[in-house]
């Protein structure tokens, strides 16, 4: 058997397949025997230190006690650096940032706990195709402090299989960071745990776990390329927001608050977004299921589960032409639907059962509500309003079922010009109450 390297001065093999270190870097030791080759590829690094600088590849060769240092631990500063802790722990409660890279490509930041300061863990600016893996940047103090990870303007990254928790933000995307592909993360336990507040596109959060995040599980801007899927919410108190995100499908995603009632927040936030898909959810037992705010418009909230929630569907601002089709809004303590101000809604196919109330439009001119069953199923005297226009002029409601309810259809405020036509309001204590000023409204061939 022969060796061979591709690298002598890096490492040289002997006759026995034994490698000695030479200088730092890469080679690729090779066996032969018989015409058959065998490779493995082999890193000669140097031991890391507090406050090194790193131009080549680096490791650890047991824990690292760095309680004097105040800065930046470790400044990688070189593109392909491949820092590998090999399992150990660095000790650094005083420092600024346990890890730095500015402007480089190709890094690897591997195997070592580096949890434990109040401050930072890892950030990493510019460059791209950069990776971070199997990396503790925890805090272990009583109170939330720092970030985990920081992505700064830098692209095609993958972070995974890192712990940061009990910090201020999980891992951070700021700037143009996109194309990143952050998963298989415990990312639990923060206030929140994926903050990309900028201008990134393209990034993909997969597989995490996002747990008991007190404030957003996710909170994600301007990306109208973001996927998400396979994260774990349990106990977020609010799970994903989408600020002036437009055209992407959010699918599948369990939202569901399992804590104490009345403790869970918002399921899935929209702000100023547009033309998204909202699909397969389950957003159940909280105050908001999905909740549409500022110009959000075109989007289809449908086939989603927001049963027992306070609010199933909450729109409450300025965004034209949403579709709410065939969702679970059963058990919704006040509203299944919130609607303001949207004069090209459609709402149809959803389940209603017992909802406390039905359908709300307020300042909605102009659409038809056709054949939704509103109609109450619980013990007497506990339903509430089947459907309520509120200073809404010019629509038509028609073929509903909206029966054994205080009220079948409630007409308040200046709406006018209504149509209330061939709906079964039967059994309700008071089918239809305009409640003045509203006028010009026509009511025909209704059951009573």
């Amino acid at each position: 058997m022969t060796w061979s390297s591709t690298a002598l001065p890096v490492s040289a093999a002997a006759n026995k397949g034994l490698a000695t270190a030479g200088l730092l870097g890469s080679t690729i030791v090779t066996a032969t025997f018989a015409g058959i080759n065998g490779s493995a590829s082999l890193n000669v690094a140097a031991l890391a230190t507090c406050g090194d600088t790193l131009t080549t590849h680096a490791t650890l060769s047991a824990d690292l006690d760095c309680t004097g240092t105040s800065g930046t631990v470790f400044t990688i500063a070189a593109d392909s650096v491949v820092f590998d802790g090999q399992g150990y722990k660095v000790l650094a409660p005083s420092a600024a940032l346990m890890v730095s890279s500015l402007g480089n490509s190709g890094v690897s930041i591997l195997n070592m706990d580096l949890s434990g300061t109040a401050s930072n863990g890892i950030k990493i600016s510019g460059g791209s195709g950069n990776l971070v893996s199997s990396v503790d940047v925890s805090y272990t103090g009583v109170t939330l402090a720092g970030y985990g990870i920081q992505l700064e303007s830098s692209t095609n990254n993958v972070i995974q299989n890192v712990t940061a928790t009990n910090r201020n933000i999980g891992v951070w995307l700021i700037g143009t960071s996109g194309g990143n592909t952050i998963r298989d993360n415990n990312l639990s336990g923060n206030f929140i745990a994926i903050n990309a507040p900028q201008l990134g596109q393209g990034n993909s959060y997969l597989n995490n776990d996002l747990s008991d995040s007190a404030s957003w599980a996710i909170t994600i801007y301007d990306d109208d390329a973001v996927q998400i899927s396979g994260n774990d919410y349990t106990l977020a108190v609010n799970a994903i927001l989408l600020g002036g995100v437009d055209g992407v499908t959010i699918d599948g995603e369990n939202l569901a608050w399992t804590g104490a009632a009345g403790a869970g927040g918002k399921g899935l936030e929209m702000q100023n977004s547009t033309n998204n898909i909202v699909q397969n959810l389950t957003a159940t037992n909280r105050s908001v299921g999905v909740r549409l705010v500022g110009t959000s418009g075109g989007n289809t909230i449908q086939n989603n589960n927001l049963s027992g929630n306070n609010s199933g569907i909450q729109a409450t601002q300025l965004g034209q032409g949403n579709s709410y089709l065939n969702n679970d809004l059963s058990n919704t303590a006040t509203w299944a639907i919130t609607v303001w101000d949207d004069d090209a809604v459609q709402i149809s196919g959803n389940d209603y059962t017992l909802a406390i109330n039905g359908i709300m439009l307020g300042e909605v001119d102009g659409v038809t509500i056709d054949g939704e069953n509103l109609a109450w199923t619980g013990p007497a005297g506990f339903g509430g309003i089947g459907l309520e226009l509120q200073n809404s002029d010019g629509n038509t409601i028609q073929n509903l079922i909206s029966t054994n309810r205080s009220i079948g259809v409630r007409i308040t405020g200046t709406s006018s010009g209504n149509t209330i036509q061939n709906n079964d309001l039967s059994n309700d204590v008071w089918p239809i109450l305009p409640v003045v000023p509203t006028s010009g409204n026509t009511y025909s061939n209704n059951t009573f």
